[in-house]
């Protein structure tokens, strides 16, 4: 097995030594370890070698990963697993390939198979399995293990199982009990990784792990999963001393069943949001911003983006200029029926709301135009104006199967909206009526 960096150049320094110092080095080396000087650290060789999990999980070096119960450690370490036993890339990560050993220090050993079978063990896998209580020197059992099957990956599930600790909050005490693994992690160039559960309540991610905060300082790695709240999205971030750390992202099983990469935390919570936006609109149509704000749980940075999100995805449609006086209204968009058979002119009625919707394809979102029912009702018949918000004018118009025209010139005013007086130009039976009849008497 080849030795680490480190000690490679100092086996170098040492060939490369007159004759008369080597004894001395030798001698020195293990009671005062030799120091090296900058230009040794600068002149050693790059190491393809570094990472068991690329810019995440290093040669040699131990991790944590926390979550609370059922929130899913076991199916990520299961599945970092099998890709490290296959070579294969995780979650966007490559991985150098080598057998693994994983420790369930929880479940049984039929347990541990269902989930390993669940995600397509095979014979050939170099996966090496423990389910049970450890052995009383299990540090000892565990690097002798790691030796004899040349183990480049080491998953215990859980920390607390494997150490028994007594007062998990005391650092001296967590500090002196897990030092010596992470000194035999280091000398035979494996990774450790342990499980570990996060506290019933923590606001803060990186320090939701129970116990002393030496659990998050000794490590090299520490990893997190926590789930949405009231969602079964899972969301995973590390924070480690070096490497590349993952941002916060959205994990959920891909189309072959493993692990994947879905997003990032901020478009799972956008997804979330959604359908309580729709239901907020769909209920009070016609609603400003501000109003759904207030109608829907959530922070205030994902609600906004969520309903522009729903603007370019056609899901919503909205009114108005945004400005004072003008805000924008939204309203739900995709029920879209051709009025009096043009294509170009569609209408939308949304349920439980006695608007009507009448967009025309060939305009901009701000100029679209909608027909508001008004009161009150002449012979039994509703009157229908149309309002085109671009330019506030208003025209007759009738709604409903073999109406009959009902209207001549009629004079529209709009005091409040500043709209003027127009003449509209659909004259009425009774009136054409009335005309022909002073047309016939006139000498």
């Amino acid at each position: 097995m080849m030795a680490p960096p480190l000690e490679r150049a100092i086996e170098k320094k040492i060939q490369q030594s007159p004759v008369d110092q080597k004894a001395k080095i030798l001698t020195q080396q293990n009671l005062w370890p030799e120091l090296l000087t900058a230009k040794d650290i600068l002149n050693l060789p790059p190491d393809p070698t570094k990472w068991i999990w690329d810019k995440c999980l290093p040669v040699g070096g131990c991790s944590i990963l926390v979550a609370k119960p059922k929130v899913g450690k076991s199916t990520l370490a299961v599945c970092l697993a099998l890709a490290v036993a296959r070579g294969m890339t995780f979650l966007h990560r490559e991985t150098q390939q080598g057998p693994v050993a994983y420790l369930s220090l929880d479940a049984s050993l039929p347990e541990i198979g269902e989930l390993f079978l669940h995600f397509g063990l095979n014979e050939s896998d170099p996966v090496f399995f423990h389910a049970g209580a450890p052995p009383h020197d299990a540090v000892t059992w565990i690097m002798h293990r790691i030796k004899q099957n040349g183990v480049k990956l080491v998953i215990i599930d859980t920390l607390q199982r494997l150490f028994r600790f007594k007062n998990i909050n005391d650092y001296s005490e967590v500090t002196n009990t897990i030092e010596p693994l992470l000194e035999s992690a280091r000398q035979e160039s494996c990774h450790v990784m342990l499980t570990h559960h996060a506290k019933k309540e923590a606001m803060d991610d990186l320090d939701s792990c129970i116990g002393s905060t030496a659990l998050r300082g000794m490590f090299y790695q520490y990893l997190h999963i926590k789930r949405l709240p009231e969602s079964d999205t899972r969301i995973f971030r590390t924070e480690g001393r070096g490497g590349k750390n993952f941002s916060e992202y959205a994990i959920a099983f891909d189309k072959t069943g493993f692990l994947d990469i879905s997003g990032t935390k901020e478009e799972a919570e956008i997804e979330q949001i959604t359908p309580a936006i729709m239901a907020a609109v769909e209920a009070e149509p016609e609603c400003t911003e501000r109003e759904i704000m207030a109608k829907v749980d959530g922070r205030g940075q994902i609600k906004t983006r969520a309903v522009r999100k729903a603007l370019k995805d056609g899901l919503l449609e909205r009114t108005g200029k945004g400005k004072r006086g003008d805000p924008y209204k939204y309203f739900l968009a995709g029920i879209l029926l051709p009025e009096d058979g043009n294509e170009n002119s569609k209408s939308l009625t949304p349920r439980n709301s006695s608007v009507l919707f009448k967009i025309n394809p060939n305009e901009k979102r701000s100029s679209y135009s909608y027909i508001r029912t008004e009161k009150p009702r002449v012979d039994g018949k509703q009157n229908l104006f149309v309002v085109d918000k671009s330019d506030r004018t208003d025209s007759y118009a009738t709604s409903g199967e073999n109406r009959e025209v009902a209207g001549k010139q009629r004079e529209v005013e709009s005091e409040k909206e500043g709209v003027g007086k127009q003449h509209l130009s659909r004259p009425t039976p009774l009136v054409d009526k009335l005309l022909s009849e002073i047309e016939k008497d006139k000498p």
